[in-house]
């Protein structure tokens, strides 16, 4: 029996990385089982039947064997977002759900001496996919804006003392 922790933000940007940290803790082999050997996790996100972005991520055979108490990671798995990826246009937001798999060979005690494939999935929540339209930030122009209305001053009272002077 494993447990699989995870987290991943409830919001995420076009532009930007979906990042889920996933631990698995083996709690317990039962029967003829010993150890947990080539296991990885497989992430999706499933936004629509043609937008479906994944990340898979794996230990090869022979190397970090999972017993009993066990556990691997945390691991990140980071899944990049854009528009092409997953079809949000801009100004546009959509909510996709998120599936992780679970997928190992586990080692078989005699009499049978042989390695056992077992695998799992699971819809974990939903992540809402923002493509904000880009904004027009008065803060980015305002030392512009103030330099002009400067000059301008300076431009007008130049005038107002020449009408005086004539």
């Amino acid at each position: 029996m494993y447990t699989i922790r995870y987290s991943y933000p409830a919001t995420v940007n076009i532009g930007t990385n979906l990042t889920i940290q996933i631990l698995v803790v083996v709690d317990q082999l039962t029967g003829l089982k010993t150890y947990v050997q080539d296991y990885g996790a497989v992430v999706t996100l499933n936004i629509d039947a043609t937008h479906t972005p994944t990340k898979t991520v794996h230990i090869h055979p022979g190397s970090d064997f999972l017993y009993q108490g066990a556990h691997w990671g945390p691991v990140n798995v980071s899944l990049p977002l854009n528009e092409l990826n997953t079809g949000v246009g801009v100004g546009q937001e959509y909510g996709a759900n998120l599936t992780i798999a679970f997928a190992d060979y586990v080692w078989l005690t005699s009499p049978v001496l042989n390695y056992a494939p077992e695998s799992g999935s699971k819809a974990v929540g939903t992540v809402t996919i923002q493509n904000q339209s880009p904004s027009t930030d008065l803060g980015l122009y305002l030392p512009y804006l103030a330099v002009a209305v400067g000059i301008a001053l300076v431009l007008i009272s130049i005038l107002i003392g020449k009408k005086k002077a004539n």
